[in-house]
């Protein structure tokens, strides 16, 4: 039986960070390595030991077919089995993750969804951000790209995706 390699894919996925994308992430990380599971994580956009993603969203953008090449070359020479997209704006799983599914068929790819399209209990200085990436237009395109998806969040589970697989 071939041995399962998760590859987490996100923007500042880190034991450091207390948003809430970075600490769920790490419960599945914890729970993958209890099930002898590997797992790589890169950061899109973060500081990588694996190769430069920029150094925030925008030089992200700009480098945006370098590392769509890396990560490409990343899930051949380390045999993933699995890429989990755990970017919170549907926009950034458009352009970071959707071009690789079609380059590896034989991968699966799991999105959780974070949130619903443009949903937000306060105004901020990402309002803007989120109402451009995170509306229904993309969110409807990244939730038709993948198969497999799920939640966290107890709203959403009941409206759309499976909680907590």
């Amino acid at each position: 039986m071939k041995k399962k390699h998760v590859l987490i894919i996100g923007f500042g996925i880190d034991q450091k960070r207390t948003e809430a994308v970075s600490i769920n992430t790490h419960k599945i990380i914890t729970l993958l390595k209890k099930n002898a599971v590997q797992v790589s994580i890169i950061n899109i956009g973060y500081p990588n030991e694996t190769f430069n993603t920029g150094s925030g969203f925008l030089s992200a953008l700009v480098q945006r077919n370098n590392i769509l090449g890396n990560l490409s070359k990343y899930i051949v020479e380390h045999k993933v089995t699995h890429v989990l997209d755990e970017f919170v704006l549907p926009l950034s799983s458009l352009v970071f993750t959707t071009p690789l599914i079609k380059q590896h068929p034989n991968v699966k790819f799991v999105k959780e969804i974070h949130n619903d399209y443009g949903f937000s209990k306060k105004i901020h200085p990402e309002t803007a951000i989120r109402i451009l990436s995170s509306n229904r237009f993309w969110f409807t395109k990244v939730y038709e790209a993948f198969i497999i998806k799920y939640t966290n969040n107890v709203y959403l589970s009941k409206k759309r995706c499976r909680p907590n697989v």
